[in-house]
C-alpha cells in the first residue's frame, strides 16, 4: 500500500470516528469507510491505517486500537492520561505495535494468539500518590482471544540523561518492586550500555543490581533503541507476584488503569 494512500486512510477513519462519538466497531468503520472512499475497507487496513498515525503522531489526537482488537478509537489530546513525548513514549508505541520480539518478552515467547498493550499511566486515582508510587508503562498481554482478564506488567523505564548516560541505578529494581504491587510481573526496561557494566569498572553495582532484582522476582530488559524491537533483551527474567509480592487493594488499582485503556480514557 502507497504511504499516501494510508495517510488517506488514516483521515478518512479519524474524520467518521470524530463525527460519531470517537469510538467504533471494525465492522462499522469496514462499512461506512467502504462507501466514504469507493474503496474496501478490511480490518488489515484500519490496522495498518492506524500504525499510520501512530508512527506520524498529531498533536491534537492519535488513533487508537482498543483491547479485543475489533474496534478504534480517536482520543483526543485533552483526553490523554501521561502520552508523552521521547524514549518512553516510542517504548510504549513498540510494546502495542505488535512486534513479536516484544510480545516474547512478556509471554516467555509464546506469541502465538497473543496480543500486547502499553500506555504510559497518568496521574494516579486511589490510594496511590506520588510519581514514585506509581509504574511508568502498564502493559497488558492478552493470552488468547478468549482470555477473560489481561496479564498485567509494569515497567519502570530509564532512559538516558543531558549528557548521554543511563539514568539506572539499583534504587530502581526496588521501585519497580513497590509500584508494581498490583502487577502480575514487573520489569525495569534500562539502556543497553548499562549490560556494559559486566565488564567495566561499574562490575560490583550491576552485579548487585541483579542480585537484587532476582531476590524481589523483577525483570531487567534492555534496549539499544526503544522503537527497534529486535534492540531488546531479557538481562533478567521476572517472575509472577505473589503472596508478599502482590497487595489486593493495589491490584483493583491496576485493573482499573485497564478499565481506563479498555475504554479510551486514557
Amino acid at each position: 500500500m502507497e504511504r499516501n494512500q494510508e495517510s488517506g486512510d488514516r483521515q478518512i477513519i479519524r474524520t467518521f470516528l470524530k463525527n460519531n462519538g470517537g469510538t467504533a466497531a471494525f465492522s462499522k468503520i469496514e462499512e461506512v469507510c467502504s462507501v466514504t472512499s469507493g474503496r474496501r475497507f478490511g480490518p488489515q487496513r484500519i490496522r495498518r491505517a492506524v500504525k499510520w498515525d501512530q508512527d506520524h503522531p498529531s498533536e491534537r489526537s492519535e488513533l487508537r486500537i482498543l483491547p479485543g482488537g475489533r474496534s478504534c478509537r480517536l482520543v483526543e489530546n485533552s483526553e490523554r492520561v501521561g502520552i508523552g513525548r521521547g524514549a518512553k513514549a516510542e517504548a510504549v508505541r513498540a510494546v502495542a505495535g505488535g512486534s513479536k520480539a516484544i510480545r516474547g518478552v512478556f509471554t516467555h515467547g509464546d506469541v502465538i494468539g497473543t496480543n500486547a498493550f502499553a500506555y504510559e499511566v497518568g496521574k494516579a486515582r486511589g490510594p496511590v500518590t506520588g510519581a514514585k508510587s506509581r509504574p511508568d508503562i502498564l502493559v497488558g498481554v492478552m493470552m488468547s482471544e478468549r482470555a477473560r482478564r489481561p496479564i498485567l506488567h509494569n515497567i519502570e523505564f530509564q532512559g538516558k540523561n543531558p549528557t548521554g548516560k543511563s539514568t539506572f541505578d539499583i534504587s530502581d529494581i526496588a521501585q519497580a518492586f513497590v509500584s508494581g504491587r498490583g502487577a502480575d510481573y514487573s520489569w525495569v526496561l534500562i539502556t543497553s550500555e548499562v549490560r556494559k557494566y559486566k565488564t567495566d569498572q561499574h562490575y560490583e553495582d550491576w552485579e548487585r543490581a541483579v542480585w537484587l532484582a532476582k531476590t524481589l522476582g523483577v525483570g531487567i530488559i534492555s534496549y539499544k533503541d526503544p522503537r527497534l524491537a529486535n534492540s531488546w533483551k531479557v538481562a533478567v527474567p521476572s517472575e509472577i507476584r505473589r503472596g508478599e509480592r502482590s497487595t489486593p487493594e493495589y491490584r483493583a488499582l491496576y485493573l482499573s488503569w485497564w478499565t481506563d485503556f479498555r475504554e479510551g480514557r486514557a
